[in-house]
């Protein structure tokens, strides 16, 4: 009687622990390789939040420009700690039209330039070399290098 109670106990099998230890590690392995391979998807999708910030960015110093005639809020605004940008009194937009500064949170080197008739704004791309630039003049786009211009009028060409 025994002999077939032992015998029933030892058919009755699941994973080993081995097994069970050699499809997790398979698991992490492919983990890995998406990782890797998302990478460079996910550089250029903090790429698109900086072009969208700065073309809302461009939007608003325009309305600003048309109701207030100055543009010199724009880099004081850039600069200060505030985690949000709106320009000062803009009567013209919903007060929650606000510009996420996330451009500050993912680019160290934002370059802005500026007074009241004219201004540039440069970030640099964080899955290129290139930078993303607005300006005065309407100008949205990549450009190889910061531009050096010290006196006005400042612009991204």
């Amino acid at each position: 009687m025994n002999y077939f109670k032992n015998n029933q106990i030892n058919q009755q099998r699941g994973f080993t622990l081995v097994e069970v230890l050699v499809v997790i590690s398979i698991i992490a392995v492919m983990a890995t390789f998406a990782v890797v391979r998302l990478g460079p998807v996910r550089l250029k999708a903090k790429d698109s939040t900086i072009k969208v910030d700065l073309g809302t960015l461009r939007s608003v110093a325009e309305i600003n420009f048309d109701d207030k005639n100055d543009y010199a809020w724009i880099c004081t605004a850039l600069s200060s700690t505030s985690t949000t940008l709106t320009p000062p009194d803009l009567d013209v937009f919903d007060l929650g039209v606000k510009i996420k500064k996330e451009i500050i949170s993912s680019s160290s080197a934002l370059t802005c330039k500026g007074n009241a008739s004219t201004y540039f704004v440069a970030a640099p791309l964080l899955s290129n070399t290139k930078f993303f630039c607005i300006d005065a003049s309407g100008f949205a786009g990549e450009i190889t290098a910061v531009p050096t211009n010290t006196i006005a009028p400042f612009a991204c060409k």
